[in-house]
């Protein structure tokens, strides 16, 4: 299994379809990676643990620090975040350019791991994970929706809602069609399914990369600046769908900086410099030019 990043010489070679290399073919997706070869033989299924508590995501102490040139120099993107989402909350992270949003939701995926604190997700300590165990756990159990789409031209709309079940092996082989035909009808695109991501909308490109993101059935989605690339009539509609989507029991987490888009969310979280900024501190800054 090869996966080569556009405008880019190197190559992420897999000999043999695993599961930790799965995960990090999803994550190398999102980064840009077009798909050479896929061999979806594999009926392995990964069945991901659930929590029973109400709170699925909880964050206590997170501190990110990117070193600096020297010794004793770096930058710290968040500092002291004490978090908790419930399970079907819609929550909305803004705040200015440079504030640790992105940061943040890398550490909701799991992409990315604090310098000191505790991050757990549904029952997992992913601090505590190892990198093969994060790999697994962030395949079956984080669906993400990018700003522009990240869509696999030379796959058909299905396919592209099939690729993370290939890659975990969420479901039987049997299965991946129609569960991803499912999905596309359930977000209005079906009749798109075997058409290429090129003769869609920005909307219905926007939706299948919604239904691919809910493929594995994740316990969070994570949206970062999902109506960046849309028009104010495609956006409303997807922020509707995601709203409705958090009142089916599905968590979401999404970073925006579109004061139009706080509106839909249960519950906004504004950081600044790092830190948590209580509701009564916030100012118009804060999201006048996140």
């Amino acid at each position: 299994m090869k996966f080569v990043p556009s405008g880019h010489p190197a190559i992420l070679d897999f000999a043999e379809p695993s599961i930790e290399a799965g995960e990090v073919a999803v994550a190398a997706i999102g980064a840009g990676y077009s798909a050479l070869r896929i061999d979806s033989s594999q009926e392995n299924v990964v069945t991901p643990l659930k929590n029973t508590h109400s709170s699925v995501i909880e964050l206590r102490g997170i501190e990110k620090i990117y070193p600096g040139p020297g010794p004793d120099r770096g930058f710290m993107a968040l500092a002291g975040i004490q978090l908790t989402v419930q399970r079907g909350e819609f929550v909305a992270v803004v705040g200015q350019s440079g504030s640790g949003k992105s940061t943040l939701l890398n550490l909701l995926a799991g992409i990315d791991r604090p310098s000191s604190g505790e991050i757990t997700v549904d029952g997992h300590s992913l601090h505590a994970l190892s990198e093969r165990a994060l790999s697994a756990w962030r395949g079956r159990s984080v669906g993400i929706v990018f700003q522009f789409f990240q869509l696999l031209p030379t796959l058909t709309v299905a396919e592209n809602v099939m690729l993370p079940m290939d890659f975990a092996h969420r479901w039987p082989l049997r299965e991946r069609r129609p569960r991803a035909l499912e999905l596309l009808d359930r977000l209005g695109i079906v009749d798109q399914a075997d058409k290429l991501p090129s003769s869609l909308s920005g909307g219905q490109q926007q939706r299948v990369a919604v239904a691919r993101a809910l493929a594995n059935e994740p316990t969070i989605l994570l949206a970062d600046e999902p109506t960046g690339n849309l028009d104010s009539r495609t956006a409303h509609s997807l922020l509707e769908l995601l709203g409705n989507l958090a009142g089916d029991a599905q968590t979401v987490v999404m970073v925006t900086h579109e004061q139009a888009a706080m509106r839909y969310a249960g519950r906004v979280v504004t950081l600044r410099d790092g830190r948590v900024v209580d509701a009564d501190d916030v100012d118009a800054d804060d999201v006048a030019h996140a």
